[in-house]
């Protein structure tokens, strides 16, 4: 379980909502929620204006303030970081600072909406952050609009390949339906053989393999029908044949309104040295709902580190200017 939660906020809406995901994850194990702003210096090449510079830094750190306030009156235990420099690099930086074991972002920031999965801080984090992720689309519903409260998740996916590498995000997702009375949802995906391939195997060997898909359909089904036994009258099984795990997943989840899909980073073919494997890439691709992602192994960070342009203090605050203006 998680201990302490890293939630990153650029004072947009599309930033805060993930705020009630921390909440309700929090609420697991008492974990903290460390809020963590970074200015980012604008102009680098000509430095920073003095004047400009504290009123970027006091209005950052009255937003800091004013939420940590507001989430702290919850009951929960919490800190705030305000720093300055690349969003990204400072991130993965407090990521090892902190001993943070859960990263949890939204997809889109200040920039807003495109039409791309997740904006481009959203996407160096995946890619560079080795430990528990997790991605919520953002959806431009400002924090003071709704109740600061934990999330309701009324539906739970897990996604499994068979392997006990993959189960290892099952007593996350147990937790959380015992905590908030959810349905769980237990997923398998076996892929079909490519088609160029199937179209070349000779008649015989074809059928050979037909037998191969039906029998590992077999095997999954009775591997999915023992997990449902253990997991009580609110967990169901979905086992499903398609050309990618992937967008098949993501038709399941909207099929069956899942409001949360947890998954390992690695499954059965676990690669060390990526982040996660290619059905999570996919995931974060397609899938509109939030997802949370185990992270079952280290990963070397592929972001590279810089020294902070300010000073920090003893609570993270920033304690200097960046490189004044000539």
């Amino acid at each position: 379980m998680f201990n302490r939660i890293l939630l990153p906020l650029d004072g947009s809406a599309l930033a805060e909502c993930t705020i009630p995901h921390a909440l309700a994850l929090a609420k697991l194990a008492d974990a903290e929620i460390i809020l963590l702003h970074v200015v980012e210096e604008s102009g680098a090449e000509t430095g920073v204006d003095p004047y400009e510079w504290h009123l970027r830094k006091a209005a950052a750190q009255t937003y800091l303030d004013t939420l940590c306030a507001k989430v702290q009156a919850l009951g929960v235990s919490t800190d705030c970081r305000l720093l300055a420099g690349s969003a990204a690099e400072r991130i993965v930086e407090q990521v090892d600072v902190l001993g943070a074991d859960l990263l949890l972002i939204s997809s889109h920031g200040q920039s807003g909406r495109t039409d791309w999965a997740m904006g481009a801080v959203a996407r160096k984090l995946l890619e560079g952050v080795g430990v528990s992720m997790m991605l919520v689309r953002g959806h431009g519903e400002p924090a003071e609009s709704v109740a600061l409260a934990p999330a309701r998740y009324r539906t739970l996916m897990v996604s499994l390949d068979g392997s006990r590498r993959a189960e290892c995000v099952l007593p996350i997702a147990e937790r959380l339906m015992e905590d908030q009375h959810a349905n769980l949802v237990l997923v398998h995906i076996v892929q079909r053989p490519s088609l160029l391939g199937w179209a070349m195997l000779p008649e015989e060997e074809r059928r050979l393999a037909e037998q191969l898909v039906e029998r590992t359909q077999s095997v999954a089904q009775n591997y999915l029908n023992d997990l449902q036994a253990r997991q009580g009258e609110r967990a169901s099984v979905v086992l499903s044949l398609a050309d990618n795990v992937a967008t098949e997943l993501s038709e399941v989840a909207r099929h069956h309104q899942v409001d949360l899909l947890l998954l390992c980073a690695h499954g059965a073919a676990a690669n060390p040295v990526r982040t996660f494997g290619d059905t999570v890439n996919g995931i974060l691709t397609y899938c509109p709902q939030p997802v949370l992602i185990y992270q079952d192994q280290p990963v070397q960070r592929t972001i590279e580190r810089k020294v902070a342009p300010a000073a920090r203090g003893r609570h993270g605050e920033l304690d200097s200017l960046p490189p004044l203006a000539a």
